[in-house]
């Protein structure tokens, strides 16, 4: 069966091994990771109008354990796909590590996501050694991580799909933004023990043991300066809950205070601090019970507040021979780090570090294409840097 399947799409590998290669950076485009137990679903926002002219698609994801066992990942492809080629293709990496090679392959002109958008590519399907505990983390792997299953460290690879258009003769890689990868969880259920209703002490691990494996874990938490006094906390809003809590340190793994409690309507909230400190933020979901009581979820990893994500626009002075970068300062921030992309190597290389908020590329020239992000950066006592979020890539072909 395997290889009546490597001859159906053995023109389409072809493709990857021998066509025309070009990258192409749009902000619009990305990806959607959804958990649901140890499942989670993967949907991709492709351009409107591009779906029309999807015939064939690439795209790997990585599994990587973080502890406990599980099986070998399987991959369940959605229904109404139109493709003749579903493939899911499962390797072992290093240390229990995964990588799930997804290949869709139709026929010239045949639109395989049926126009639609928003196209759900399948379900993965985390499975327990035994009914063993586990945590893994999934996400759409970049160039380099495809082959190992580890993780993307730094913002080095930036994930990627790879598809084939209605010509059936050039293929193209997207980088994908908003691409974030999911923590999946695997606990036992355990009958759940409400907590009374009591008012949670300053202890983190304060209500872990009441119901936790049936509150979802709270993901995707990240905190970002508004203003000198005032973070923005945010997070992905889980399923079946009844609002969240968010917790405060003034050290990653140090004693957390409970600073806020919104309802489940919510996934974000400010939060007053004084100038000048450094905190970092957990997130945790709780239900309320028949009788009133909190059953509260596992906290969500620690997340530091940042510098806001730096808006940048891109132009070229062929006076100067030279590309400018600029943008709006980000609150609070020290400094800025300033990454080009390699096209032949395909990955970004920090090339600067700026205190202001401009930066002159080196000298560029005709017919070649040049790609930046930035990122602002804020020091603490000891020297070291906490980085914000990377810019949105920014293109300039020259003439």
């Amino acid at each position: 069966m395997r290889k009546k399947i490597q001859n159906l799409f053995g023109i389409f590998i072809l493709l990857f091994a021998f066509s025309a290669f070009t990258v192409n950076v749009q902000a619009d485009t990305s990806a959607d990771l959804t958990v649901n137990g140890n499942e989670v679903t993967v949907a991709l926002h492709l351009l409107e109008g591009k779906t029309e002219t999807i015939t064939s698609l690439r795209l790997k994801l990585y599994v990587s354990v973080k502890s406990g066992e599980m099986k070998e990942p399987s991959f369940r492809f959605a229904e109404g796909l139109t493709s003749e080629v579903q493939d899911a293709a499962v390797s072992q990496g290093e240390e229990g590590n995964y990588v799930v090679d997804l290949i869709l392959s139709g026929k010239q002109k045949q639109d395989i996501f049926q126009g639609s958008e928003d196209a759900v590519i399948g379900t993965l399907v985390l499975t327990p050694e035994d009914g063993k505990d586990f945590t893994a983390e999934a996400g759409i792997a970049g160039e380099d991580s495809a082959e190992t299953g580890n993780e993307q460290q730094d913002g080095d690879v930036q994930p990627v799909v790879q598809y084939v258009d209605s010509s059936g003769i050039s293929m193209e890689t997207l980088f994908l933004n908003n691409a974030a990868p999911v923590s999946v969880e695997y606990v036992q259920q355990k009958p759940a023990q409400p907590d009374k209703g009591e008012e949670p002490s300053t202890t983190p691990d304060q209500g872990q043991d009441t119901g936790a494996a049936a509150v979802t874990k709270v993901t995707g938490v990240s905190a970002v300066y508004k203003n000198m006094s005032k973070t923005i906390v945010s997070w992905k809003a889980a399923a079946g809950v009844d609002g969240y809590e968010i917790w405060r340190s003034k050290k990653k793994n140090g004693n957390y205070t409970l600073k806020e409690r919104v309802s489940a309507r919510r996934n974000s909230k400010k939060v007053k601090h004084k100038d000048g400190k450094i905190y970092y933020y957990k997130v945790r979901a709780f239900v309320t019970d028949a009788a009133g009581s909190k059953i509260y979820g596992e906290f969500s990893d620690p997340a530091p507040a940042v510098p806001a994500r730096p808006k940048v626009k891109a132009d070229v002075n062929y006076d100067r021979g030279r590309v400018l970068l600029t943008w709006k300062k980000s609150v609070r921030a020290d400094g800025y780090k300033i990454y080009q992309y390699n096209f032949r190597t395909r990955k970004y290389k920090a090339v600067a570090k700026v205190k202001k908020q401009t930066f002159w590329s080196r000298r560029i020239k005709a017919g070649s294409s040049y790609m930046f992000r930035v990122r602002a950066f804020e020091k603490k006592k000891n020297g070291k840097k906490i980085y914000g979020a990377f810019s949105a890539p920014q293109t300039v072909r020259i003439k």
